[in-house]
């Protein structure tokens, strides 16, 4: 199984910051389906939207990793987020009482016996049992949280507190009473207080930072299966500063602190800044480099990135090791991610003749045509110019084959039906062993005659805030953001919003995010480029209609707002036939969803899609996001290749080899993560995942990432 399929389960088991580096891997993708993406956490404040956190609260319910780029993509352009969806998290509140008590009282180990108590609990009552004492919800927010009836909640509380005692006082040998739910908050306060002071033992805090973060992530919900504790301190103000997550151990498992730029400064040697990388590791691993002997180092923008893993048969260990990032200018370690050692896998007995693996990918290969946008962070080479190109079917297929023999009777090989948003990232999207049903999405021209003669609004005819739907009642501006070189990012926040108190990651997003607006404008034009509405509070429905909206009424708003707000992209858009992706969030106002793909003649371009979110109750669009194509752009372009299909096949197979390589897996009897070795096809000169093939020039565009 790739790294990235790794991450994908370490974020849905509840890490944090597996999943800001998942949103940060995705940040293109996002960017051209829903903009919206975070890089640590002093980046969500104004980048993180509605795709990232509706991934964020919900991430739990994707059955599969390998249908994340769909799942991921569906959120983007299908869903509005109603609700902030409470993660199984530890959240620790800093009431005078309680903290006192947890001095006097609670030590390290008493809060190690009730975590370990709580986690030998079935998970529906670690749930009520976290929800109840550790978040204070009460009992009917509970229900309505976790939509159960009252009874069952008061029950299966009782329930819980009566096993938490039993097992408490088993461990004491029934020499002290059952704790208090107050008690057992204490002791788990004495947890966190203890990392939180060896946090800032072991790095410089300086004085003006104020503490943001402080969470605390149970056991069951992180990848190494041991609780964790997160905490961020940062400038007054302009939320940059220092991040960090210990084990429960005390064990340094991510640091990430923000530096300024080295723009113009010189950077200091390869070599320094791996003597600097290798000094911060000692410090904190003592003895540990030596279990890491592959080492791979990336420069990026100011840093130098160094990758150590383990190995097996002389091939590095995915998700084994440590990454970290060094100020290329002052040899300043700018982030840290420890993932340890592995198991050793078995090395297989037989591996499968190479040729007859080209054989088969050549046979069951289809290059399928169309245009893309070549994103440089996407491929190598890339130019943000649309380019008719082949895409090779199955791309997850190709990337990771079983390469021994009595693997391929145990799984099934590849990933089949990988298309539409799966298939453009899906260089670290393989290894299941289930295969993916297709989900091919079916897009139909849009009927544009019986608009004819239509007087459509113009964007100079609204205000910003209007067509945003900021109802200045109700909102008021809260900032103005600069979101890289050509956009302007806008919040609006409701006035007088209850704000959350404690310092946790979820409280941290909710505070950001719930009860907003937020848009992005174009900056040379002032163009609103996408907006969504963090909100389902019945104030903001301005204008009840006497009856619902059908979705035919639906459609017309909706293209009322494409034609404003991208004059002459209707010609050139498809909408996707699915009867079923309305959908009728808590507040009770059913929504109508539409989303368009952006085509040329027969041929779709690239992952761009337009989408519009409309309330059936208001007639109000409450999120718009624009595709980054211009009608002029598309107008010239020619859907004829130089190369057919069976040349372009041919010259793609002709500049190919494969690569063996161990993949993290999670299939088979075996518990936990393990490994398996694959063939990977990749580009002979590069070494890298192959993408696209140019149907002009047959220029092949790889991966911008091993």
């Amino acid at each position: 199984m790739s790294e990235r399929i790794e991450r994908i389960h370490q974020a849905k088991q509840g890490n944090h910051h597996a999943f800001i580096i998942l949103m940060g891997e995705q940040k293109e993708k996002l960017r051209r389906i829903a903009g919206y993406y975070i890089k640590n956490a002093a980046d969500i404040e104004d980048i993180v939207q509605d795709t990232v956190v509706s991934a964020y609260c919900s991430l739990h319910k994707l059955r599969s990793a390998e249908a994340f780029d769909g799942w991921l993509s569906r959120i983007a352009v299908n869903r509005a987020l109603t609700c902030l969806q409470r993660q199984k998290r530890v959240v620790l509140t800093d009431e005078p009482k309680t903290m006192e008590a947890a001095d006097s009282k609670a030590d390290y180990e008493t809060s190690m016996d009730l975590e370990d108590a709580i986690s030998k609990l079935n998970p529906h009552l670690q749930q009520l049992i976290y929800l109840k004492y550790v978040r204070d919800l009460t009992q009917q927010q509970i229900a309505s949280l976790l939509d159960l009836p009252l009874g069952t909640v008061k029950t299966s509380l009782r329930k819980g507190l009566k096993q938490l005692r039993e097992q408490l006082q088993g461990k004491e040998e029934n020499t002290q009473s059952a704790k208090t739910s107050r008690e057992m908050e204490q002791d788990l306060v004495a947890l966190r207080n203890r990392l939180k002071l060896q946090a800032e033992r072991m790095f410089h805090i300086p004085r003006d930072y104020e503490l943001l973060i402080e969470d605390y992530s149970k056991g069951d919900t992180t990848p190494h299966g041991r609780g964790e504790a997160s905490f961020a301190w940062v400038v007054p103000g302009r939320e940059i500063g220092i991040a960090l997550t210990l084990s429960d151990q005390g064990s340094l498992l991510n640091y990430t602190i923000d530096l300024e730029p080295a723009k113009g400064a010189k950077a200091l040697s390869e070599e320094q800044l791996k003597m600097n990388a290798e000094r911060f590791v000692e410090d904190h691993y003592p003895g540990r480099l030596a279990a890491f002997p592959s080492m791979e180092t990336a420069w990026q923008a100011g840093a130098c990135s160094f990758r150590y893993k383990q190995t097996a048969m002389g091939l590095p260990l995915p998700f084994t090791g440590f990454i970290i990032n060094v100020h290329s200018a002052s040899g300043e370690i700018m982030d840290f991610t420890y993932y340890g050692e592995a198991e050793a896998p078995p090395v297989p007995g037989n591996l499968r003749d190479p040729a007859e693996v080209i054989a088969e990918i050549r046979d069951n290969l289809d290059m399928e045509l169309m245009f893309s946008v070549l994103s440089p962070e996407i491929y190598q080479g890339g130019d943000d110019g649309i380019k008719l190109v082949y895409e090779p079917s199955g791309l997850a297929h190709l990337l990771a084959f079983p390469a021994a023999v009595e693997s391929i009777n145990d799984t099934n090989e590849g990933v089949a039906g990988s298309s539409g948003d799966e298939a453009e990232l899906a260089a670290s999207v393989t290894g299941s062993s289930e295969s993916l049903p297709a989900t091919e999405e079916v897009y139909l021209p849009i009927d544009l005659y019986q608009f004819e003669g239509k007087e459509w609004p113009k964007w100079e005819g609204r205000s910003l805030e209007e067509w945003a739907g900021v109802d200045p009642a109700v909102f008021e501006l809260a900032r103005e953001v600069e979101i890289g070189d050509t956009v302007t990012g806008v919040v609006w926040q409701k006035k007088n919003r209850a704000l959350k108190t404690d310092r946790s990651w979820n409280a941290y997003l909710a505070n950001r995010i719930e009860d907003t607006i937020k848009a992005k404008l174009d900056k040379e034009s002032g163009r609103l480029l996408e907006f969504v509405q963090f909100t389902a509070d019945e104030e903001i429905i301005l204008q009840e209609l006497s009856h619902k909206l059908d979705r035919k009424e639906c459609l017309q708003i909706a293209l009322e707002y494409v034609q404003a707000l991208t004059p002459g992209m209707l010609p050139f858009l498809r909408m996707l036939a699915d009867e079923d992706i309305d959908e009728k969030p808590e507040d009770g106002g059913e929504r109508a969803h539409f989303m368009f793909r952006a085509y040329v003649g027969e041929l779709p371009v690239g992952f761009e899609f337009t989408s519009v979110t409309v309330n059936r109750q208001s007639g109000k669009v409450i999120r718009f996001m624009a595709s980054s194509l211009k009608p002029e752009k598309l107008a010239g372009l020619s859907s004829k290749p130089q190369l057919n299909a069976s040349e372009a096949k041919e010259l793609f197979m002709s500049l190919m080899k494969l690569q063996l390589k161990w993949e993290a897996n999670y299939s088979g009897e075996k518990a936990g993560r393990h490994y398996k070795l694959v063939y990977g096809l990749v580009e002979s000169e590069t070494g890298r995942p192959p993408r696209l093939l140019d149907a002009m020039t047959g220029d092949v565009y790889c991966s911008a990432r091993n």
